[in-house]
């Protein structure tokens, strides 16, 4: 691993996950990845923009759909595209320290609360399950549905059988 690299990591791991109001940072969900390390962000008011993920986090940290940033405008914001740029990708611990410190937006605990009434208490556990969906599939790897599949080949063969 190169030192640059390795610099990037512990920078990103080691910083502080709270939004700095001197700079105008603001806590955004990503809506989607629009490509070229750029994001589409909603801000705690409603805000659709558009923020970049800055070149020394690039192929080093990765930004979800649904997922949180910490996102700083940019000075020239009024002139482009581009609203700001990401500062921090926030992992889910850091959520959770930052709703129990009361920094958190009121607009997204709602959005959360609506979520999680909507999706039920399994959806927690079945979003850090990862299918991998180039590895084949056994009999033995399903729940039910092959065993609803082969009751009907079992079905269909005595009606065959009977004729």
């Amino acid at each position: 691993m190169s030192q640059r690299k390795k610099h990037a990591i512990r920078a990103f791991l080691d910083a502080d996950p709270r939004p700095d109001v001197a700079k105008h940072q603001v806590i955004a969900r990503v809506t989607g990845a629009r490509g070229n390390n750029l994001h589409d962000i909603v801000l705690p008011d409603g805000t659709a923009t558009l923020v970049e993920l800055p070149p020394r986090f690039r192929n080093i940290i990765w930004v979800k759909r649904d997922s949180y940033v910490i996102a700083e405008p940019l000075a020239a914001a009024s002139e482009g595209k581009i609203w700001g740029e990401i500062v921090h990708v926030l992992f889910p611990e850091h959520v959770d320290t930052l709703q129990r410190e009361g920094l958190w937006p009121a607009s997204f605990k709602e959005e959360e609360k609506a979520r999680s009434g909507s999706e039920g208490e399994d959806s927690d556990a079945d979003d850090l399950l990862f299918e991998n969906p180039n590895r084949p599939r056994y009999a033995g790897d399903d729940d039910d549905s092959s065993d609803d599949d082969s009751s009907d080949e079992d079905s269909s063969d005595e009606e065959s059988d009977d004729e």
